[in-house]
């Protein structure tokens, strides 16, 4: 895996810039640059689902020149309705516009006001402005890498709403981590063990509710012994025991924690391992 000060590399773009320009060397005019020419026009509209939130953006060139604009990673869309959330773009779009004319173009959009409604079809989004700085470093991120669309989603709660880490998962080891440490540089939060699920209704558009933990716990025992795993509330009473008593040889051991905690009350928890039952030999938190 590439080091995180390679991908920071990566991701200092030229989106401030008066012009960038694609992999085909044209150069385009950013989105919010090329707004203050009163011969552009921009308009846009909801056309997705819960699932998949897109935007339709048109924009009409009204001059004798063709006009290249690049819609910037990192722009926030505002929704016209206060109560629908507004949506974060991460990726760059590169438009051609002819002359005299206008192009549509569809934006994947990510909300980044969990706490509010899905949008509405057809609904109004106003072109909004450019994200703050670690809003655009993560989107930027996300634009030069390919994760799938839930742990973009995460990430980008992440950023604006704080949420935890662990809920950031890419199904690939590699992919997490890369994701989760540019959270990690940009929120000066810790890198979680841990990979959090939530549960999923379809009326609300983050319940906040953890499902399931999940998480890999590594190990060294020092001498044959019998090896206890259990889980504890933040008082230390015994919620579960994890693993009975097993002899261990020496050596190093992986535990993977795999937890249905849909009925666990909400507060802090910790996997303790001990060697001869009463020796601590790891403890790990975890909260719900």
């Amino acid at each position: 895996m590439k080091s995180i000060s390679v991908f920071f590399i990566l991701i200092c773009s030229v989106i401030g810039s008066v012009v960038s320009q694609n992999q085909s060397g044209v150069q385009y005019t950013p989105l919010g640059t090329i707004l203050q020419n009163s011969s552009f026009e921009f308009s846009a509209r909801y056309i997705g689902s819960m699932e998949a939130m897109f935007i339709e953006a048109a924009m009409k060139n009204n001059t004798n020149q063709p006009m290249n604009v690049l819609v910037e990673p990192g722009r926030r869309f505002i929704a016209d309705t206060a109560r629908c959330q507004d949506l974060l773009n991460v990726k760059s779009y590169y438009v051609t516009i002819a002359p005299n004319s206008e192009t549509k173009i569809k934006i994947r959009g990510f909300c980044c006001e969990s706490s509010n409604s899905s949008p509405i079809y057809d609904m109004g989004y106003d072109v909004g402005f450019v994200a703050p700085e670690p809003w655009v470093k993560l989107a930027s991120f996300i634009d030069r890498n390919s994760f799938p669309d839930g742990a973009v989603q995460h990430a980008v709660w992440g950023i604006s709403n704080g949420h935890d880490i662990a809920g950031v998962d890419c199904g690939s080891r590699e992919q997490t981590i890369a994701l989760r440490k540019i959270l990690c540089d940009l929120t000066d939060k810790e890198m979680p063990w841990t990979t959090v699920q939530y549960k999923q209704d379809s009326t609300v558009v983050f319940t906040g509710a953890v499902t399931r933990i999940r998480g890999d716990i590594h190990y060294y025992v020092r001498y044959n012994c019998p090896i206890t795993i259990i889980l504890t509330d933040n008082n230390g009473r015994l919620i579960k025991t994890l693993m009975e008593p097993a002899i261990h040889g020496i050596g190093r051991y992986t535990f993977t924690l795999d937890l249905d905690v849909s009925d666990y009350p909400s507060g802090d928890y910790e996997v303790r391992i001990y060697e001869d039952g009463a020796i601590l030999l790891d403890r790990r938190k975890f909260g719900i």
